[in-house]
């Protein structure tokens, strides 16, 4: 399953409502992000296995796993609606993905690199 990385800013309205309702502390409001998006993503056979309080620019970080680009960018934008939280989104490539020689027959970042090397025709015409 796809796995991205999302970068999470509170705006202004969202510590806002967090604040004007039941959340009086940080530790529930940051909970709750991590619930409604736990939440959101089940709903696209997706999970949270890694979410982070950060100092810095980002105020939140999660490795999250989803079945599509599409589902992830969804997710975002009721994100910002909903929980009041800006995110910068990216896609995420663990070590199958880059190319540990367990899969065969899947494409993976090395095989990529290789043929832009190697100027090796891809199928789709879009080799060297």
């Amino acid at each position: 399953m796809p796995h991205y990385v999302l970068l999470m800013e509170w705006t202004d309205a969202g510590v806002d409502k967090a604040i004007g309702e039941e959340a009086r502390n940080s530790g529930t409001m940051i909970l709750g992000v991590k619930r409604a998006l736990e939440d959101q993503l089940a709903n696209f056979n997706g999970g949270v296995p890694q979410f982070l309080c950060t100092l810095g620019v980002h105020d939140m970080v999660a490795i999250v796993e989803a079945d599509s680009d599409i589902s992830v960018a969804g997710v975002a934008l009721w994100l910002a609606r909903e929980q009041g939280v800006h995110t910068t989104t990216m896609r995420a490539y663990n070590s199958a993905d880059i190319g540990s020689g367990t899969t065969p027959a899947a494409l993976t970042v090395t095989d990529v690199l290789y043929r832009c090397y190697a100027g090796a025709d891809d199928g789709g015409g879009n080799g060297g």
